[in-house]
């Protein structure tokens, strides 16, 4: 009997990696509309622990190309304090400062100020390029309000190279259902280098049923 309980405990353990494998794998679906996107990110930077010589150079790549000054507009979609979703525009000044540590290569921090007519307001923020994934998260510091760039979606990911950046920023955490939608060129490199970073195929068709001159300048609060 001790011999039969011993062989039964052995085989669950050995199937309890197998149970956990797979409920990960399911939780993680790209193709999901993005007001459930917040489900499946976090902000998950390794911070001060570094990363390790074998980190993916095409990451490291993915991060160099990102850092410099970006300036475009931003299409922002969000909810309104009645439940409703509403849409509004301005134009941004992205700056993102890669953190010159050989042990940290895929994270820094950086600034946007945003201008719509004659309002103004700058942002602080800091940001990461995800180890494997590739994903790009952006945390602000007023509000703590986290997006993500997702690398893998085709509908709504991102396009990166040396001229041009451009995608949607998915807000993530309860909360925070923003979208923006953001299409950039550089205006200056921070290192005179050419370097190139995994891309999807640049799209130009806006999510919204509206023309661009149609949607209100007005800046948010994040």
């Amino acid at each position: 009997m001790k011999k039969i309980s011993t062989l039964f405990m052995a085989g669950m353990l050995v199937a309890l990696p197998m149970t956990f494998t797979s409920c990960e794998e399911e939780h993680h679906h790209h193709n999901r509309p993005w007001y459930d996107y917040y489900d499946d990110y976090s902000w998950r930077d390794r911070g001060d622990n570094g990363y390790n010589e074998n980190t993916n150079s095409n990451l490291v790549a993915e991060a160099q190309c990102l850092r410099g000054h970006w300036q475009g507009t931003i299409i922002y979609e969000y909810t309104n304090e009645q439940g409703k979703r509403e849409i509004a525009q301005f134009n941004a000044d992205m700056e993102f400062d890669q953190y010159d540590n050989s042990n940290n290569p895929l994270r820094g921090r950086g600034r946007e100020i945003d201008t719509a007519g004659d309002e103004m307001q700058e942002l602080r923020f800091a940001w990461y390029v995800d180890d494997p994934t590739g994903n790009i998260y952006i945390r602000y510091d007023n509000s703590g309000k986290t997006y993500v760039l997702d690398a893998a979606s085709s509908t709504n990911g991102f396009y990166l190279d040396t001229d041009f950046f451009n995608g949607f920023m998915i807000g993530v955490g309860i909360g925070n259902d923003d979208v923006l939608e953001f299409d950039f060129t550089r205006y200056t490199l921070s290192r005179e280098a050419k370097v190139s970073a995994p891309s999807k195929k640049k799209k130009s068709a806006m999510r919204m049923h509206k023309k661009a001159e149609e949607i209100p300048y007005r800046l948010l609060k994040r």
